[in-house]
Order: structure tokens, then C-alpha cells, then sequence
């Protein structure tokens, strides 16, 4: 607060206490907390009105900055809103920025487009492309429009943002490895067994397969992409040796749906220098006579709650290999075969007996059943972290090929995936992914009235990322200077 003098008419000088403040826009405004009166008549009572009521102005500043303090409201029924009016920020990527700047993001593009002549900023690029895909996963084919759900200004064109994805694209191998480097860095990387999921894409005009590598923890490592072609034995296993090399890995396990279950893979698999593994899912009614009967007999099966059982057994296997001059040879392996009934599943499908059975192959024997079910299930939770739509790729920026969108999607979605991971790990797996992105997604405030934001939306979940990440969540009332200040300490 200060001290205001205005000229009125005839040349005298009336002094108010005035309270100047930013508007949600960023713009300076002020309003007049105490008209005080004109300067001349003020003389009379005071020695030096000006002194006085700047001494007074100073002491209702601080006053109104304690914490005991509060805020007088003045709602105006009769103020109508405008076309356009979106008066709500999303407050919950606060928690994200925490973790995007210990990775130290910002210095890895910042260094990467120093020695650049161009105008746009991606480091802010990438930034709100990855809250998005958390906070509004919707916003998608309007994420250049939709980067106002945040309280960071936003800098340059429609164009030099998409000028931003395509600097961000060609960035993929050397943004994973330093993300990889953090991590470990952390200890959050148990990296004794490697993960590796497959995934395919279909679109009208695009058919590609995506291989995602997660460590034991479920961390992500990295992605590769490839197209499909009518050789899935040839095609599904990328260079191998040069991402292990580039990543430090282990030993690896391949998990992967029925496509890939054939002689010539689990071969390769289990004779690589680490001595590789696989878990493979395959649909009992595709499975042998003998396999199926296994599976309806009711012996061996231990059943979790009155929907769920599962069973086990240790089994010699005889595969066909093809050698390279083409002769076929078969080898008998040993592998350890998984099944397990859902109710729910069953449901769905009511076409034979076999409905709601699953069965996976797996060369983990020592592997206890639920953690190879577990193993499996990261499947299809990766599968969902990097979906795409069909909507998604029709709307994508004419600017950039159906190719290039999808690497960016991918991009985006994979660092994504890496923040709510050491989220979750900071929160000590107390709550699943779908969790958080719920409380994040709701923690969200609204203009209410010159820069005082409202906050309406406050969960176990959040107070617990308040104690891992430091970013107060339970606030009901901050204003925006506040809010900027608590978003530039995530950032140290």
C-alpha cells in the first residue's frame, strides 16, 4: 500500500491510501483502500500529512500480509461475464514443476538452444505440453491455446511453438539419457532388471509399434519406434545392445502379447549374453488340448476374495527354430505357465468356458505368480500412458506430419510418465498413478477479485505430496503475487 496525491481542479492535492496490485492478466491495478482528503486541509491537523499517512499506509500493508490477516470481499451481483471468460488455473502442476526442475530440465534445453538464433522457448514448451498430458490429457489438439490453465506467461507465437516441438523431436535419445543419468542419481533406479513392453498403433495412414523399456520399479527408461512390417519376428526387438549400452542395463524381460510368442524369439531371448527373459500372454482359447484341460480342472488353483484364483506350473516346452541356412530344428525349453480367472472379465465375454482366463508364458520360474502377473499388468499400463486416438492424430497441427506428431506425442507422454513415477515413489506408493493425476487434475483456483485466487479443492493425496514436494496445497485464499512466488521455489 502508499500514499496517493492527485490533482484535482483549482490545483489542490487530494491524498488516498491505495492498494496497487496485478491482474490475473498481469496488468497494474490499484484500488483505493481510504480516501483520506485534500492536502491543504490535511496541514491543519498534521505537521507532515504525507510522513504521516505513508507511516500509516506501511503499517496497514503489514498488517494485511499476516497470516491472521484476511481479505474483504466486495462481489458485485449485478458484473456479468464475458464471452471467453475462463477464470480458472490449475494450481496442481506446481508438484510436477517440483520434480521437472530436480531433473534440471530447464538446464538441459536452456544449454541446448543457447547457441541458437531462435525465438522460441523450449524449455516452456516442453513444460506445458507434459502438464497437459497430466492436468488435461484432453487438451491435446488445442495445446498451444489451452497453456493458459497455467500461470506462466505465455511468450511467443502459435508458430515458434510449433517451431519449439519440432527442436524438441530431434532432442528424444540425448533428453532420455540425461533424465536416465538423474534418476540413478536419485537411487530411484533399480535397473537389475529391465523391462521391455511392446505396444502397436493403428491410424488410416500409419501402422507403428512402440517398444517401451521400464526398469524393476516401473520407472520408464526409454522407448523405441518402428514400423511394422509383415516380419514381427525381425521388427520387434530394436538394437538391443546399443540401448542397453547407452542405458547401463541388465538383464532384460521382454513383455509382450501373443505376436511375439514364437520359437525364434524366446531363442534369441534366452541366449543373449545376459541370458534375457520373457513373460507372454497368449488367449486360452488358442492355447493345446492339453493346456486347456489344465485349465478347467479346479485342482491347484488358490483363490483371492470369491472373483479372482490363479495357478501354476513348471513346464517343458518344444519350440521350433529356424536356422540360417532356413532348416527348422526344435529345442526344448522350460518355462513356467501362469493362469489366472477374473470374474469380471468373464462377463464380458460369456462365448465358452475358457472366458475370463488368462495364461502367460514366462521364463521366470523362480518368479512368484503374482509378480509375474504384476509383471504383465505393467503391460497394458504403459500401453495406456502412451495411447493415442485416432481424434488426437486427425487433429494435430497441419504443420507437422502424422510421423513427427506422433514422436512429439510419445515425447511428451514419456516425460509425463517419468514425473508421476517419482511422485508416486516420493509418496512412497501409497496411491496409484490415477490417483494422483485425479488430485492434481482438481487442484485448481479461480479469479475472484482484483489478484486473489480461490482455492477449492484439498485431498489426503495432496496433503501428502504438500510434506514430499514442499508446495502448500491446503491454501484457500493466495494472491497471485504469492502464487508466483511458490511456483518460482519449485524451480530452484
Amino acid at each position: 500500500m502508499y500514499v496517493s496525491i492527485a490533482s484535482r481542479t483549482g490545483g489542490r492535492k487530494y491524498l488516498s491510501i491505495v492498494h496497487g496490485y496485478r491482474d490475473e492478466n498481469g496488468k497494474v491495478r490499484k484500488k483505493t483502500i481510504r480516501s483520506l482528503g485534500y492536502l491543504d486541509e490535511l496541514e491543519k491537523e498534521y505537521e507532515d500529512p504525507i510522513a504521516h499517512f505513508k507511516s500509516v499506509a506501511k503499517e496497514m500493508d503489514t498488517q494485511r500480509k499476516q497470516e491472521t490477516s484476511g481479505y474483504d470481499l466486495c462481489i458485485n451481483q449485478q458484473e456479468k461475464l464475458s464471452v471467453g471468460t475462463d477464470n480458472m488455473k490449475n494450481f496442481g502442476y506446481a508438484a510436477l514443476s517440483k520434480i521437472y526442475h530436480e531433473l534440471e530440465l530447464d538446464s538441459f534445453l536452456k544449454n541446448r538452444q543457447r547457441h541458437t538464433e531462435d525465438a522460441f522457448d523450449a524449455n516452456a514448451v516442453l513444460q506445458a505440453l507434459t502438464y497437459l498430458k497430466i492436468v488435461a490429457p484432453a487438451a491435446d489438439s488445442t495445446f498451444f491455446i489451452d497453456r493458459e490453465l497455467f500461470f506462466e506467461k505465455n511468450s511467443g507465437t502459435e508458430d515458434e511453438f510449433y517451431q519449439g516441438l519440432m527442436f524438441l523431436y530431434h532432442l528424444k535419445h540425448p533428453l532420455h539419457s540425461w533424465i536416465n543419468e538423474h534418476i540413478t542419481k536419485t537411487g530411484m533406479r533399480e535397473d537389475t532388471m529391465v523391462y521391455y513392453s511392446i505396444h502397436n498403433y493403428c491410424s488410416p495412414s500409419h501402422v507403428i509399434r512402440i517398444g517401451v523399456f521400464t526398469d524393476r520399479a516401473l520407472m520408464p527408461v526409454t522407448y523405441d519406434l518402428f514400423p511394422c512390417t509383415s516380419n514381427y519376428t525381425s521388427t520387434y526387438r530394436p538394437n538391443f545392445p546399443e540401448i542397453k549400452k547407452r542405458f547401463h542395463m541388465k538383464r532384460m524381460i521382454t513383455v509382450s502379447n501373443k505376436a511375439v510368442n514364437n520359437g525364434d524369439n524366446i531363442w534369441k531371448i534366452l541366449n543373449t549374453p545376459t541370458q534375457d527373459g520373457y513373460i507372454f500372454n497368449i488367449p486360452a482359447h488358442s492355447a493345446d488340448r492339453e493346456l486347456k484341460q489344465y485349465i478347467l480342472k479346479d485342482d491347484g488353483y488358490e483363490w483371492v476374495g470369491e472373483d479372482y484364483k490363479r495357478k501354476s506350473r513348471t513346464y517343458s516346452r518344444l519350440i521350433d527354430i529356424t536356422q540360417e541356412d532356413g532348416r527348422i530344428i526344435s529345442k526344448v525349453i522350460k518355462e513356467k505357465q501362469v493362469i489366472f480367472y477374473s470374474e469380471k472379465y468373464a462377463k464380458r465375454a460369456k462365448d465358452s468356458l475358457l472366458d475370463g482366463y488368462h495364461i502367460l508364458l514366462t521364463s521366470e520360474c523362480e518368479e512368484s505368480d503374482d509378480s509375474i502377473i504384476e509383471m504383465y499388468r505393467g503391460l497394458w499400463k504403459a500401453e495406456k500412458a502412451f495411447h493415442l486416438t485416432k481424434q488426437q492424430l486427425e487433429a494435430r497441427p497441419s504443420c507437422i506430419s502424422v510421423h513427427d506428431f506422433i514422436e512429439i506425442h510419445l515425447l511428451s507422454c514419456f516425460t509425463a510418465m517419468v514425473l508421476m513415477r517419482i511422485l508416486q515413489r516420493k509418496a512412497k506408493d501409497r496411491y496409484s498413478i490415477a490417483q494422483l493425476k485425479y488430485s492434481l487434475t482438481r487442484a485448481n483456483c479461480i479469479h475472484i477479485q482484483e489478484n486473489l485466487y480461490l482455492f477449492s479443492y484439498y485431498d489426503e493425496v495432496l496433503q501428502t505430496l504438500t510434506e514430499v514436494t514442499g508446495v502448500p496445497f491446503s491454501q484457500k485464499i493466495l494472491p497471485l503475487g504469492e502464487i508466483k512466488q511458490l511456483l518460482a521455489n519449485t524451480k530452484k
